[in-house]
Order: structure tokens, then sequence, then C-alpha cells
């Protein structure tokens, strides 16, 4: 009922573009985020090969709208669970040389956030040796949770111990600066296998 869109048909030639105009009414009661789905609903007419009839050809785009209530948004969130593993080795690596770090990341707010982030792998002299960033770009809707990875291709970690050093950004499109932080540490065995030494969890 807050959303109201301008036009319900247009037509579109080759190359063109076209604007839709919509409508937001924010409910007085509002608070925090409201989200919608529009559906655009393409037909293409056509021609079948000769001696058949014509067919229609029909593809669906969908855009998301946020609407926030200014001043009612909380983004707030929590990196709930850490793995860290060596994938299966690159063919012709003796090692395995994928490094990956799984982090579930739970939206305890009331707007959408999309994390964006890195870990920072130091050895036992708190140097930093590597830098693995977040595979990101989708978002969380509040009270969603999912899994995200980083991902280092390429990284070989001598026997030893380590702290891995998680920083997720979800400020997200509200651009509050909200930054989730986390530590693991854990060890690379003389096979080059690594494990968590502890499983850190968040309620």
């Amino acid at each position: 009922p807050w959303l109201q869109i301008r036009i319900s048909r247009l037509t579109l030639r080759p190359g063109k573009q076209a604007r839709v105009k919509f409508t937001v009414r924010m409910p007085k009661d509002a608070s925090g985020e409201l989200q919608a789905q529009v559906f655009f609903t393409s037909i293409e007419a056509g021609k079948a090969s000769e001696g058949e009839g014509a067919i229609s050809l029909r593809s669906r785009l969908g855009a998301i709208i946020y609407v926030v209530a200014e001043g009612t948004e909380r983004i707030e969130g929590a990196i709930t669970t850490v793995q860290a593993f060596y994938a299966p080795s690159t063919p012709g690596v003796k090692r395995p040389d994928r490094l990956e770090v799984v982090m579930g990341i739970h939206n305890r707010g009331n707007a959408h956030i999309v994390p964006e982030g890195k870990v920072t792998i130091r050895n036992e002299d708190s140097e930093v040796v590597e830098t693995v960033p977040l595979q990101s770009g989708w978002g969380l809707l509040p009270n969603e949770e999912d899994k995200y990875r980083a991902i280092g291709q390429g990284v070989h970690l001598r026997p030893g111990r380590y702290t891995l050093e998680i920083t997720i950004d979800i400020g997200g499109d509200l651009l509050h600066p909200v930054t989730l932080t986390k530590t693991a540490e854990a060890v690379v065995d003389d096979t080059g296998a690594l494990r968590l030494l502890t499983s850190p969890a968040t309620p």
C-alpha cells in the first residue's frame, strides 16, 4: 500500500530505454526499513519458422526498492560461526592452496545489510602473512542469516600457529559505519593441514 507504480505497460524499441516513476507514501507508524520487489515482464513478438504460427518470448526483470523511516533504522549484526580449512588441491599442486574461511553472519537490525570485509592472517610474531577478501555482493534482510566465504588462492601457510582476524563492514546502503570483528586461533601442521584451535560461536 505504500508503493504506487505510475505506469503498468510501456513499449521499448530496440536499443531504447524508458523511465518508470513510482510514488512512496511512508506510513505514519513505519519503523526501520520497508522492502518491495517490482517485476517487469517483457513480451517480444516474433515469427516462428515457415509454416508455423507466431510465438511470444517472455522474460522477467526484478528491481528491489528499500525505503527507510529516517531516524528509526538500526544496523546490528553478529558473526555467529567461523570455519577455516584448505579446499582440495589445484591439479598439479602437491598441497592444497585454496584457503577458505567460512563465517555465519546474522542481521540483527531492522534494515538490510550488505557485508563487505576481509580476513587478516597473522603469524606467532603478529606479522601479517595473508589478507583474504570476503566474497560479497548479496545482502541480508532483517533476522536473516547466511554463510559468507573469504577465499584465498595460492595461499601456502607454513607449519605453526596463526591468528585469523575477521573484519566485516555492514553499513550497507545506509552508509552507517558499523563493523563486526572476531578472532580465531588456528594451527597448520607438518602436512599442511589447517584447523581451528577454538570454535568461536556467538549465540
